[in-house]
């Protein structure tokens, strides 16, 4: 008696959920499909910026003085937003953009300051009047380094950054 209660109980239950008109079949999936909207929206808002560094270069000889400061914001691990402004006896200027990771193939990248070797983390950001390679120290992020390969200023080699080592501004 026992198994065919639970057999008539079974096919209750099969009946049951077969039995779902389609229309609440269609609500089920509308539903679905809203709540990754919903997860989408909220993954744009968590995009948000993890930390953010000053670096500076500053130097004064015989050609002149210049000045760089470099502004990144950590966007992830992977992209940095930065703006970048310099000026010397050519030109002052600022550039802005959002530059990714570049993955190392064997070695990591590594650069020196001072005679110290230092791992960095590169970003490039290409546009169509500059490409830029930052180099970002990956342990301390205490220092950077920038090379702009062009200008929209195509002629004009000294309206271009240094490529040196800048240092985080505390």
């Amino acid at each position: 008696m026992k198994n065919y209660t639970l057999l008539l109980l079974f096919a209750f239950i099969c009946c049951k959920s077969e039995s779902k008109s389609s229309n609440e079949l269609k609500d089920n999936k509308t539903n679905t499909t809203q709540v990754a909207k919903d997860l989408d929206t909220e993954t744009k808002i968590v995009n948000t910026i993890i930390a953010t560094k000053t670096y500076v270069a500053q130097q004064k000889d015989a050609n002149g003085s210049y000045s760089q400061n470099l502004l990144i914001s950590w966007i992830s691990d992977n992209i940095v937003e930065y703006t970048l402004t310099w000026n010397n006896n050519s030109c002052k200027k600022t550039i802005k953009g959002r530059a990714n990771s570049i993955k190392p193939k064997k070695e990591p990248f590594m650069s020196s300051y001072k005679g110290v070797s230092f791992e960095v983390t590169k970003y490039k950001d290409s546009k169509s009047d500059y490409s830029i390679l930052l180099q970002l120290d990956s342990t301390n992020k205490d220092k950077a380094v920038v090379e702009l390969t062009s200008t929209a200023d195509g002629d004009n080699e000294d309206c271009r950054p240094e490529s040196v080592v800048m240092v985080e501004q505390k």
